[in-house]
């Protein structure tokens, strides 16, 4: 199916959020209508929200300011790894929170350069873990606890080397376990994978 619906609508700012109204209606009179996706625009015509299934099977939903730009969006992968983003007004991505296809939970934080530079997440074992990266996409620095309960901490040089950990016991690289991104890859600037293509 490549049928798109365009749905023109005043949309409305309160308190309690963005008010699209033309949804009730949709969804009560096109009950028959199957649509690989819908849009819905402000009083100028102008995409405010686009709702689709991407060619590689992705449900999005993505939210565009007045000027045209991304600026949020909720995804699910076909392989069920599920996030919601926020982009920056140049649509560079800045902030991800979901969970990976294996169900890690995960908060990413990116620079206006587009490098993801912190991640917060919890592995299968439920540990927590923290990570740095510096602006050359190599992993500086980490914080987390082990299965035991014991915090552990290290710092990273340039190639990867342990400079610095704590525990201070000889600890090795494979004793701070999950390290590193999640599987959700991160979209890019100009909004791919959050507009139709």
């Amino acid at each position: 199916m490549t049928d798109v619906i365009v749905l023109s609508a005043a949309v409305a700012i309160v308190a309690s959020g963005l008010i699209l109204l033309p949804v009730a209606w949709w969804a009560t009179n096109a009950r028959a209508s199957r649509v690989t996706s819908l849009e819905l625009v402000d009083e100028r015509g102008e995409t405010r929200l686009h709702l689709g299934v991407d060619a590689h099977g992705a449900a999005r939903i993505t939210l565009l300011d007045r000027e045209g730009h991304v600026r949020a969006g909720l995804f699910v992968r076909a392989d069920g790894a599920a996030g919601l983003t926020f982009w920056d007004r140049n649509e560079r991505l800045r902030t991800m929170a979901g969970a990976a296809s294996d169900g890690t939970p995960f908060v990413g934080l990116w620079d206006a350069g587009d490098r993801l530079r912190a991640e917060l997440s919890v592995a299968g074992d439920g540990t927590p873990g923290l990570s740095f990266w510096d602006q050359n996409d190599k992993l500086r620095a980490v914080l987390g606890t082990r299965p035991d309960g014991l915090p552990v901490a290290a710092l990273l040089d340039s190639i990867g080397s342990i400079v610095w950990s704590a525990p201070l016991n000889g600890m090795s690289w494979r004793a701070l376990g999950r390290i590193g991104r999640c599987d959700v890859p991160t979209p890019r600037r100009n909004g791919e994978h959050h507009r139709a293509d």
